[in-house]
């Protein structure tokens, strides 16, 4: 939040991102149904050099198919 009395490139204010989830990966999505998934998901398929994670293995089959 900026106020107008206070300066936004200061130590306490750096012009860079920072805070929880700052630099972090975005959140990664099953690429089937739109679902938030993690990477530490048990439903993975690597794919021309990406791996994907899925929600559940109907949407990795589903994927795979």
């Amino acid at each position: 939040m900026n106020h107008p009395d206070h300066p936004t490139d200061s130590p306490q204010h750096p012009l860079a991102e920072s805070g929880p989830g700052a630099g972090a990966a975005p959140p990664l999505k099953d690429p089937v149904c739109g679902m938030s998934v993690s990477t530490e998901s048990p439903h993975q398929l690597a794919h021309d050099g990406r791996t994907f994670y899925f929600c559940s293995a109907k949407c990795q089959s589903k994927f795979g198919a």
